[in-house]
């Protein structure tokens, strides 16, 4: 009668065993930070701080990585041995990052869809604003050639171009230097938001 197979850890993907090495490396250099934070008041901390750091966080990690040998005989990945598949020096999933890809994500596209907002509204701001200006300029000159019938026939009236006029012949202009400005420094900032996607993804 065979003997009984010692049970194993099973896992589905080598990245949960590199998490765990990272997470618990992580944490012994956060409590020697903190220890070396409890002894600043002595005079000899600067000088040996950090090379008795690094030290210590090498040793640390070595540590660690030796525990963590040792203990993938008894761990199995997609049932083969992970005694050659464990790979401390390979990163886990970085969720800061991953979540900070998904922002972005959501950031272009807001921006396209406030890029087509812009490009179907601020035209046709423009279009009211010019169409307003002109009538006014034309009633204007009516007005004008209706005074010329009351006054001497050598007395020439300009129209009279009014205050809100020039002002809103001001704002027009304003309204097409911002679509000039604004739509191309979108389309790069959209640009370069779709190249750092492109080099995190790859």
């Amino acid at each position: 009668m065979a003997k009984d197979q010692p049970l194993k850890i099973e896992l589905e993907e080598n990245d949960v065993i590199v998490s765990l090495f990272n997470t618990l490396s992580k944490t012994s250099k956060k409590l020697l930070q903190e220890s070396y934070q409890q002894e600043k008041h002595r005079s000899s901390y600067h000088n040996r701080r950090n090379q008795e750091n690094q030290e210590l966080e090498n040793e640390m990690d070595n540590w660690i990585k030796g525990v963590f040998h040792v203990a993938s005989g008894n761990i199995t990945v997609n049932g083969e041995d992970c005694t050659d598949l464990i790979d401390l020096d390979t990163e886990p999933l970085d969720l800061d990052l991953e979540n900070q890809v998904k922002t972005l994500e959501k950031e272009v596209i807001a921006m396209r869809e406030q890029m087509a907002v812009e490009r179907r509204e601020l035209p046709r701001q423009i279009e009211r604003v010019l169409e307003t200006t002109l009538e006014r300029q034309m009633d204007g000159e009516e007005r004008g050639i209706d005074d010329e019938e009351y006054t001497e026939p050598e007395t020439v009236h300009l129209p009279v171009i009014e205050q809100e006029t020039i002002a809103e012949y001001r704002r027009g202009i304003k309204l097409l230097q911002k679509l000039e400005r604004t739509l191309p420094g979108r389309a790069s900032q959209y640009e370069d938001i779709e190249r750092v996607l492109g080099e995190r993804s790859s």
